[in-house]
């Protein structure tokens, strides 16, 4: 006959007279399904869905806390995203306007014929570069725009002359 408190230790820590399997066959299955669980979101949600939470569900332990601490940075990192998205946004409306202007201003001077003619590649470069400004921006309220959505990914050359 055994002694109380000598029995089998179990993984998790609790004893049993028996054998810790008979003991602990209960939790068991459900941290596996919660392992499981977690395992199965993770890759979604690093795919590309950071609006997506775990959510897992049942009693407050080590896995449930995991799992909240899991949705509590993705909801961080959703805001921060967010912030950027709208940032990149802002900053191109705000910078848009200025160069219209300015690009549209030189165009009008030049076709008004009120530019000498030693300051044309001047103006041709000041309008040039405008143009690539312009196409930034447009890339920024893209990026912006895009939110979750998956996209193409294609080779971008950053030489100016293509």
């Amino acid at each position: 006959m055994r002694r109380p408190g000598t029995g089998v230790r179990c993984p998790c820590g609790t004893r049993s007279s028996s054998s810790w399997r008979s003991s602990c066959a209960a939790p068991a299955p459900r941290a596996l399904r919660a392992v499981r669980h977690i395992t199965d979101t993770a890759p979604r949600v690093a795919g590309s869905n950071l609006r997506e939470r775990i959510a897992l569900t049942g009693p407050q332990d080590e896995l449930k806390e995991l799992a909240d601490t899991f949705d509590a940075m993705l909801e961080r990192l959703d805001a921060s995203f967010d912030g950027q998205r709208h940032l990149a946004a802002n900053a191109s409306h705000e910078l848009r306007t200025p160069l219209a202007t300015s690009r549209t201003l030189l165009e009008v001077a030049v076709a008004q014929h009120r530019v000498p003619a030693e300051l044309g590649p001047v103006i041709d470069s000041v309008l040039a570069a405008s143009a690539r400004s312009e196409l930034i921006l447009d890339g920024l309220l893209t990026l912006a725009r895009c939110e979750d959505q998956a996209t193409e990914r294609l080779p971008a050359s950053a030489d100016p002359a293509s």
